[in-house]
């Protein structure tokens, strides 16, 4: 990542080898308002589209 920019087919990757490890675990990245930008999920799966992230 560089400031605001990613790459998302390898950060896709990144999450999808870290799940192998610990498959018991989710890993999302979310923009600022907590939407789902980037995930590991497999196609088709049914995922939220976002993350309450207010506190």
């Amino acid at each position: 990542m560089i400031g605001t920019e990613y790459n998302p087919k390898a950060l896709k990757s990144i999450f999808h080898t870290l799940m192998l490890i610990g498959p018991d675990f989710e890993i999302y990245f979310l923009d600022a308002q907590g939407n789902i930008t980037t995930h590991a999920a497999p196609e088709g799966a049914e995922i939220m589209g976002s993350i309450d992230v207010e506190q």
